[in-house]
């Protein structure tokens, strides 16, 4: 499994290790890293 950005605007980390945040339109949840999460 691969490293993502986070979805924070203001962040943009690569980090492979997630915490959920806020929920999406699409009926999912935003991936954030663990500093922002």
């Amino acid at each position: 499994m691969g490293s993502s950005i986070c979805m924070n605007e203001s962040c943009g980390t690569p980090c492979p290790e997630w915490t959920t945040g806020w929920p999406l339109r699409s009926g999912g949840l935003a991936r954030l890293c663990l500093q922002c999460g």
